[in-house]
């Protein structure tokens, strides 16, 4: 199918109801739910992807989404008969509060399921803003490296390449968010383009702190009594600079590393995907390990890159990662299936 325009702004319902009933079965339906939950003024319940263990739901009141929504149309400075554009799937927090933020916000919403994106890359409908994944934003350049017809885009889902490579005539304005499910997406935001910092800065009335060194985030309506997350940060005076997850950190041969930091690093190197994780160890504890996505093939020392700590003990190269249905990576099934990779060393 191709990209298919919703105009929330339109006071004909009848006209929104047309254009949804093009949709497959299940993504039909899904809309439709949402925009009866919206108009009856009922709960919405959130699914997390499930990345770093089982899947779990949360539920918040259209008060609660709602602030959530002012907090991203007044950081875009989105208006009544804008557009957001958005091949994101309805099944996650990121494209449902998509289509809350065009209800809410009497806005144009232009839909595409994720799964048809790469082909249609030539045919992206001019966006006040577009919502993307990494991997999205990545095969979008490799075809339109003007980013013609759009005005600003939101990365989120993942960590973005530390060098990117963007060309001097882009007039785009890209943001990498920092968010959750629980904080009903993203709370804080960095600068991507035209200005780049890896400093997050919290939006609208988010306000963040660190509690037991993990950071808090808080927010009168969607987080009242605020939420303990799972991230390690170093504090700013505006915000933070994010370090990994505490789940994710490896302790090897006494010494703590994220992985998350380690792989930034490694971004020039790697076309394909590839991620960290630290694996039992009998002599260090955990040992750093690099997984590549892909055939095996030489590739760069990255010593060059890494400090002799990081360096990854050892490489294993598989020809597809598990991934979440959101196309995120589950560490947690590699540490798994690979805790006794180191098992029977001399």
């Amino acid at each position: 199918m191709s990209w298919l325009s919703i105009d929330f702004s339109n006071p004909n319902i009848s006209e929104t109801n047309a254009s949804i009933q093009k949709l497959s079965k299940e993504t039909k339906k899904n809309f439709e739910s949402i925009i009866e939950n919206f108009r009856l003024g009922k709960p919405e319940t959130f699914q997390t992807s499930g990345t770093n263990g089982e899947s779990k739901t949360y539920t918040f009141s259209q008060k609660q989404i709602e602030a959530s929504v002012k907090q991203t149309t007044d950081y875009f400075q989105l208006r009544p008969g804008m557009s957001i554009t958005s091949p994101l799937g309805l099944e996650f927090v990121a494209g449902k509060m998509n289509v809350y933020r065009c209800l809410y916000g009497n806005l144009k919403l232009n839909y595409l399921p994720p799964n048809q994106f790469k082909d249609r890359l030539n045919s992206i409908p001019f966006s006040n803003l577009i919502t993307l994944v990494p991997n999205q934003f990545y095969a979008l350049l490799k075809v339109d490296p003007a980013l013609k017809n759009i005005e600003q885009i939101l990365l989120g889902g993942g960590p973005v390449q530390k060098n990117l490579t963007i060309k001097q005539e882009v007039t785009t304005s890209i943001f990498h968010g920092f968010g959750m499910t629980e904080a009903l997406t993203h709370f804080a935001m960095r600068e991507l383009y035209p200005k780049t910092t890896s400093e997050y800065k919290t939006i609208g009335q988010f306000r963040i702190g660190i509690k037991d060194g993990q950071l808090e985030v808080t927010h009168p309506v969607i987080l009242p009594e605020g939420l303990i997350t799972d991230e390690i940060v170093e504090p700013t005076e505006d915000g933070f600079f994010w370090k990994g997850r505490a789940n994710n950190m490896i302790k090897s041969g006494g010494i703590k590393f994220f992985p998350e930091l380690i792989e930034q690093k490694l971004s020039r190197l790697f076309a394909e995907a590839y991620v960290i994780i630290g694996l039992p160890h009998p002599k260090f504890g955990e040992a750093i390990t690099l997984f590549i996505e892909g055939p095996e093939k030489s590739i760069p020392k990255m010593a060059e890159f890494l400090s002799s700590y990081e360096v990854p003990k050892d490489i294993i190269y598989l020809n597809s990662f598990p991934r979440t249905t959101s196309g995120k990576i589950q560490r947690n099934k590699l540490l798994e299936k690979y805790a006794k990779h180191y098992e029977n060393l001399d």
